[in-house]
């Protein structure tokens, strides 16, 4: 069964290394994992705002659900379950736990990010009723030139 609740130690250890591994995972090119400088400054901003839930499975932390809200409108920042932990529901659980907590302070629109070489990630949303409501563009740049696309945590 899982607990989740409020992650009010961000700096904790265990929470930190998961969010660094799920960081490897999902964008081992990015710019922010060069250096421990950038991975603690990406770190600082990815959860300057917001609600950080951890997700226990008893004693183990297992993933984490980040949520922000703007203006009327709830987001999904992030959601992350360990390896060792994915299929067994507990992301159709964080998902339909999420929707409760918006339906709790009236929110009607829920936006997420999906990166478009995730295949599974989108097809996962879908199949809880989203759908796709555009594209994102981005750019990244040091000192006035374009970086190459192979920095992008997109790739």
């Amino acid at each position: 069964m899982l607990t989740i609740s409020p992650q009010n130690d961000l700096y904790e250890e265990t929470f930190r290394q998961m969010i660094f591994d799920y960081w490897q995972e999902l964008m081992p090119k990015a710019t922010v994992l060069e250096t421990d400088e950038k991975r603690e400054a990406y770190f600082e901003s990815e959860f300057a705002s917001g609600d950080v839930y951890g997700v226990w499975n008893q004693e183990t932390l297992v993933g984490y659900i980040h949520l922000k809200i703007r203006g009327n409108v709830g987001g999904l920042a992030g959601i992350y379950i360990v390896p060792s932990a994915r299929r067994q529901g507990y992301g159709k659980q964080l998902m339909q736990w999420m929707f409760e907590q918006y339906d709790q302070r009236g929110i009607e629109q829920i936006d997420l990010y999906v990166r478009r070489d995730n295949p599974t990630a989108k097809a996962f949303y879908e199949s809880l009723g989203f759908g796709v409501a555009g594209y994102r563009m981005r750019m990244y740049r040091e000192n006035g030139e374009v970086l190459p696309i192979i920095l992008s945590s997109d790739n």
